[in-house]
């Protein structure tokens, strides 16, 4: 979707606006920045819950366009220096420290006295 098809209430992000004028889509920069979709459409708001960006991913995309960070984000508000990304693969998945008992009849929990579905 280019900026000119968006709905009238859509605000174009620097970070949109300079993509777009690349024609590049939002996989095509994720591939030249070297990260997820999912940062470029948490920028562009595309996303249900707005997230800080890591300094790394911003650093990644602002080099991809050839610009200063600044011109796509405000170091104040959208960016954040704690995490570092890559650090787990997306689809890797992720495992809990916790032993926990489960049934091997329901697939359940067991309750603290072991006993479930006998």
């Amino acid at each position: 979707m280019t900026v000119a098809q968006q709905p009238a209430h859509h605000h174009v992000t620097p970070l949109e606006a300079l993509r777009v004028a690349k024609g590049w889509t939002i996989a095509e920069l994720a591939r030249r920045a070297g990260v997820s979709r999912f940062v470029i459409q948490n920028i562009e708001g595309r996303t249900a819950v707005r997230f800080r960006t890591n300094r790394q991913c911003g650093m990644a995309l602002a080099v991809a366009l050839g610009v200063p960070m600044s011109d796509i984000l405000d170091e104040k508000f959208d960016v954040s220096d704690k995490g570092t990304p890559g650090d787990k693969p997306h689809g890797q998945p992720r495992r809990s420290t916790l032993a926990v008992a489960i049934c091997i009849i329901c697939h359940l929990e067991l309750p603290a006295s072991g006993a479930c579905c006998d």
